[in-house]
């Protein structure tokens, strides 16, 4: 049965069409439930590496002209309050992807995902809305996001691996430096994205040059 509610307004009158929502969502499974809660710590994983790198190049041009990120340090974002680190992971890319060279359709496809599990999965994927957008397989929907999740995981860790060992062969002190096995995989992780970015921006300046 379809009926229409009139919900005043400013400035007039509002036909809400109640037939338009189906208000009987498609259930959510308990496996959907776990799978949310291990993509969203997994994105706070690569939000918190990444934000652990920033705090030390803070002083790049692209740190300072956001107030956000231009006064943190290595200290205070392992100390101070938690909330007084507020940038969201599209933030933190947006102002030093280029600088770390993980910039890239990928990175941005994660951060709109990691977005949709935050903001809109119950909407996309459970709300029934006649005529509305759906997503179907929720479950590997967040599969898949976790499994990319840990590659940028991975690939944020190479990062870091690549600036101890610069940092330390600037100070003399690369007998100092100890990695892992794992550390050397992160990097490999890193350089093998790293060269797809750097590959993606020459294209992309000898385009523009022959334009």
């Amino acid at each position: 049965m379809k009926f229409l509610i009139e919900i005043p307004l400013a400035g007039g009158a509002s036909n809400f069409d109640v037939d338009t929502m189906n208000l009987e969502p498609t259930p959510i499974t308990s496996d959907e439930i776990t799978l949310i809660g291990a993509a969203i710590y997994q994105a706070q994983k690569v939000e918190w590496a990444l934000y652990g790198i920033a705090s030390h190049v803070s002083h790049l041009p692209a740190a300072q002209r956001k107030k956000r990120f231009k006064q943190i340090n290595p200290e205070a974002f392992l100390r101070d309050d938690p909330a007084d680190f507020k940038a969201t992971l599209g933030e933190i890319t947006a102002v030093f992807g280029d600088a770390f060279l993980i910039s890239s359709p990928e990175l941005e496809e994660f951060v709109d995902d990691r977005n949709l599990i935050v903001h809109n999965f119950y909407r996309l994927f459970h709300a029934n809305i006649r005529d509305g957008h759906r997503r179907e397989d929720p479950v590997g929907f967040l599969q898949d996001f976790i499994l990319r999740g840990q590659q940028w995981h991975s690939i944020v860790r190479g990062l870091l691996v690549c600036l101890q060992e610069r940092a330390a062969e600037k100070e003399g002190r690369m007998e100092e430096l100890s990695l892992r096995d794992e550390d050397y995989a992160h990097k490999v992780a890193y350089l093998a994205h790293a060269t797809k970015v750097a590959e993606r921006l020459l294209a992309k300046l000898d385009g523009q040059s022959t334009s």
